[in-house]
């Protein structure tokens, strides 16, 4: 689900009162969860700190969008996660809610800053409390969020040049490429593989 409230660009960003939302919005970490205020240097970033987590909450500088990022303080990386990443970990992939938000005049923030506060406050409390399970399911979605893509990007490269040497009808190579990637090629592929080993053959 995308929300976007663009009613006029503010060119000055301290009048979008973004900190100022924020900061009345998300109060609920301080007194449930034990957060701190940690950093309000910019009027489009504010960080904060509990013993075992932080958490951001950001306003894009030309997106406009507004986000929040969640991670662990003893984390020698500094790795943080993307709310749309918490989501999906925690509430399951084939879960059709996605959210992006963007807001680039007053109302619009406030409206973002809350439906953002929301989702952290009805689905992010075991990551707030620094729970161990539920950041190695985030950690672990990355990870086969991180493979999948760099699969897709092997293939692709593998694909095109597959194309090439099957317009070549060099199908040797044809077989040979479509060989390295045989657990995920299409019907035609196959269809071109089968045809490329037949002519081997003949």
């Amino acid at each position: 689900m995308m929300a976007k409230y663009s009613e006029g660009r503010v060119v000055n960003r301290s009048d979008l009162q973004f900190v100022e939302v924020v900061q009345g919005v998300f109060r609920f970490l301080g007194e449930d969860y034990g957060f701190r205020l940690a950093h309000l240097d910019s009027p489009t970033f504010v960080r904060y700190e509990s013993a075992t987590t932080f958490l951001n909450v950001y306003h894009g500088r030309k997106s406009y969008e507004i986000g929040v990022e969640i991670g662990r303080i003893a984390d020698p990386l500094g790795q943080s996660y993307r709310l749309p990443d918490v989501l999906s970990a925690l509430l399951g992939q084939d879960d059709r809610r996605r959210f992006s938000f963007q807001a680039s005049d007053p109302n619009g923030v406030r409206r973002c800053v809350h439906a953002v506060a929301e989702l952290v406050a009805r689905h992010c409390g075991s990551l707030l409390k620094g729970d161990d399970e539920a950041f190695g399911r985030v950690a672990a979605q990355r990870a086969e969020a991180t493979r999948v893509l760099t699969k897709d990007v092997v293939q692709r490269s593998v694909r095109e040049a597959a194309e090439k040497a099957w317009h070549a009808k060099d199908y040797a190579k044809v077989r040979e490429l479509y060989d390295s990637i045989c657990d995920g090629l299409s019907p035609v592929e196959r269809k071109r593989l089968e045809y490329a080993e037949n002519h081997d053959r003949g």
